[in-house]
């Protein structure tokens, strides 16, 4: 029945008066400018060439991340390496951020950092005379840290901002995070201030701040059954909630470094923005600002966050020219996307997102609906033709929200505004190599049992080799000068070695 009732809202869409699309409270674009692509006003400046501070980090990794469990995801990106969240850092009037296409903000990148043992990860930035550590800490569902063989509940998402320069100065951080859990990027989104069975439910952009600040926020993959995939960021703890936190759309969101407000408007991809602002910090003074981004509903797996690899790149291509409610592919489109994969035969397809797009005549909710089966049809189609897995394919429905606007468009429609974006992301097949040499923090207990020699190296600083027997949840027994003992491992800071 549902399903029927989808195909007859579909097949109205030229019924609908183009009054409707004027009062509408659907999602609109920053601006209602003609071609307005959301994000593209910044990225065509940043190409043009920005002002840019010098003393600035530029190193191997952004640091951008992503987190799922399994193969579905938590945030945008993953399992695929690479993710669209990012922070914005702002001392004075000066910004710096890990997304490179703003104008307005100096791109910095970083070193990385990895303790296997513990499972933290940690992406070092530098900009002007201050230092921003960046910190992906495991933690289970009572937000204490678990080390690598236990799995992990939440991240704790950390940035310790450090004062080198020679006078006080007021600092603070942005945090756009790009909501989806498994294959909805669009996910309802819930508050809660005391529990997590008493929320409130927020389909259009939102702000709080102050003490109106939630305790935490709920991200339901369908429905609000909190016993399926339900992620969940908790933001009032230790009495580091940010000033300020907003619910929206990622289009809108990512279209300015700083200064972003709500619209009260619909949403259709969501995201949430994290704001701490103008905390003074004296010369050689360091402040701390976190958040814990998790599943909220019970599994025995644990979650997994990945940084950005830098080896990958994405190629966009436009299927195009569909007629007034079309969705299947004609044979013209067809080749169109062959061809797209021919042109990146040889290398490893990391990802692809398929957005969905409809034009600015009728009903927002009718577009959405449309421009969902025009980027699902696309998908069905790569994966049988192409041979594309599920979980390396992003389904965004767009709607109208980047459509021309003008009387004659929201009239008639403009057949430029009904496409698909495709967008593939590769990166160069590397060597075979022997994987058991690849240490990572899923493998770390199994090879560090197979090691020859460890090296304990204990909180105190004090160093001991030896070899090591078994790894348990607090305990590690090794055999150290020909003697069995037994480390608690809160004396561990780390434990390192080699296969080789």
């Amino acid at each position: 029945m549902l399903k029927r009732i989808l195909m007859i809202l579909v097949l109205i869409e030229l019924a609908m008066c183009s009054s409707t699309s004027n009062t509408s409270t659907g999602s609109r674009s920053v601006a209602d400018n003609e071609g307005y692509t959301p994000g593209g006003n910044v990225q065509a400046a940043w190409k043009q060439g920005c002002p840019k501070e010098q003393k600035a980090s530029k190193g191997p990794t952004d640091g951008r991340f992503t987190i799922g469990i399994g193969n579905k995801r938590l945030m945008y990106g993953y399992p695929s390496p690479r993710s669209t969240s990012f922070f914005v850092f702002k001392v004075g009037q000066k910004l710096a951020s890990n997304n490179a296409s703003f104008c307005e903000a100096t791109y910095i990148s970083g070193t990385e950092e990895i303790d296997y043992y513990s499972g933290i990860s940690i992406v070092k930035f530098s900009f002007l005379d201050f230092e921003i550590e960046q910190y992906l800490i495991p933690t289970d569902d009572k937000l204490e840290h678990v080390t690598t063989e236990i799995s992990p509940k939440y991240y704790r998402v950390e940035y310790n901002i450090i004062n080198k320069s020679k006078t006080n100065q007021p600092v603070s951080l942005a945090v756009l995070i790009d909501t989806m859990i498994d294959d909805n990027d669009g996910p309802k989104v819930a508050v809660y201030t005391k529990a997590k069975n008493d929320f409130t439910l927020m389909p259009e952009e939102v702000s709080f701040s102050g003490e109106n600040i939630p305790k935490g926020i709920l991200l339901y993959q369908s429905g609000t059954d909190n016993t399926k995939l339900t992620g969940n960021v908790i933001l009032k703890e230790e009495g580091n909630s940010p000033d300020e936190w907003l619910i929206g759309s990622w289009p809108y969101f990512n279209s300015l470094a700083w200064g972003i407000v709500t619209r009260d408007e619909r949403y259709l991809d969501g995201a949430i923005l994290m704001r701490w602002n103008d905390k003074v910090l004296n010369v050689d003074q360091s402040s701390n600002f976190f958040f814990h981004y998790g599943i909220s509903n019970q599994s025995k797996e644990g979650l997994d966050v990945l940084l950005n690899d830098n080896n990958i790149t994405e190629k966009a291509s436009q299927v195009s020219n569909y007629e007034k409610n079309a969705i299947a592919l004609t044979d013209e489109q067809k080749q169109s996307i062959d061809d797209s994969f021919q042109a990146i035969k040889g290398l490893k397809i990391t990802g692809v997102t398929i957005e969905g797009y409809a034009d600015a005549k009728g009903d927002d909710k009718i577009n959405e609906i449309i421009s969902q089966k025009r980027a699902a049809v696309v998908k069905d189609y790569i994966m049988k033709k192409h041979n594309i897995s599920k979980e390396l394919i992003i389904v965004k429905p767009m709607s109208s929200s980047a459509a021309r606007k003008k009387e004659e468009d929201l009239l008639n429609g403009n057949p430029n505004d009904r496409k698909v974006i495709m967008s593939i992301a590769t990166k160069e097949k590397s060597a075979d190599q022997d994987k058991s040499t690849v240490i990572t923090k899923k493998n770390f207990k199994s090879n560090a049992e197979k090691a020859q020699s460890c090296t304990f190296i204990y909180k105190n600083s004090q160093r001991k080799i030896g070899k090591l027997i078994k790894m348990k949840s607090n305990t590690v027994t090794a055999n150290i000068d020909n003697k069995i003992v037994e480390i608690n491992k809160k004396e561990l800071k780390t434990i390192s070695f080699s296969l080789k």
